[in-house]
């Protein structure tokens, strides 16, 4: 634990997870009295001061810390990660939960050796789509979240990137035993992080879309 003064009436709490900030200020009043018109003339009476300290505790979190690329990184390494980090730990439990569930279940860490080994039939044979096709939504959502809550100031169209890279690699996924590039098939590892791309672009192009014609309304209203 360290404690250190600060200037302005502040004191400085901190240890590895928490900071604790605890800022007072001292105000003086000096109520007056003034003669009634209908009432007689009385004495003066000496003014008082009445001091008031007043003292505000404020919690800094590790997630108030957080990065919004230190956080999206967090969440590329492991669903969850991040919300574990930023002190949210029922939800970062869920979340490391459902990414080990569908991954063992769908044996998708067997399917990307394989695919790094360019082995695609055996990557394609151990592959439970039934499980796997769950995976980009509960992955884009976990990136999503730990992304929106190291904002803080995020717009209200920001989740649209997020939301249709899940949409574009959800269907890259299920088409990607059809589709091949020069006579080459990528996989259902490699194509669906193709798909990435036109889901991204596609995400901020309506995002900007959105806030232009956002704008463009409240100018004309």
């Amino acid at each position: 634990m360290n404690v250190e003064s600060r200037p302005n009436g502040r004191l400085f709490i901190w240890n590895d997870k928490v900071f604790v900030l605890i800022s007072f200020s001292e105000t003086e009043i000096k109520p007056s009295f003034h003669e009634h018109p209908k009432k007689k003339s009385r004495p003066k009476k000496s003014s008082f001061s009445v001091h008031i300290i007043e003292w505000k505790l404020e919690v800094e979190t590790i997630m108030d810390r957080l990065t919004r690329l230190e956080a999206t990184l967090w969440s590329v390494a492991l669903p969850g990660f991040a919300q574990l980090l930023g002190g949210k730990f029922l939800k970062g439990a869920l979340l490391v939960f459902l990414e080990f569930l569908i991954n063992v279940n769908s044996n998708f860490n067997e399917a990307i050796m394989h695919s790094f080994l360019w082995e695609i039939e055996e990557a394609f044979q151990v592959i439970d789509y039934q499980w796997l096709l769950f995976y980009p939504c509960i992955y884009m959502f976990a990136m999503w979240d730990a992304y929106k809550s190291a904002s803080k100031e995020s717009s209200r169209y920001d989740f649209l990137p997020f939301v249709f890279i899940a949409y574009f690699v959800t269907v890259g996924l299920m088409i990607s035993s059809k589709i091949t590039i020069f006579g080459i098939s990528l996989g259902p590892v490699f194509l669906p992080m193709l798909f990435l791309i036109p889901g991204l672009l596609s995400g901020w192009m309506i995002r900007e879309l959105l806030i232009r014609y956002q704008e463009r309304f409240r100018k004309i209203s």
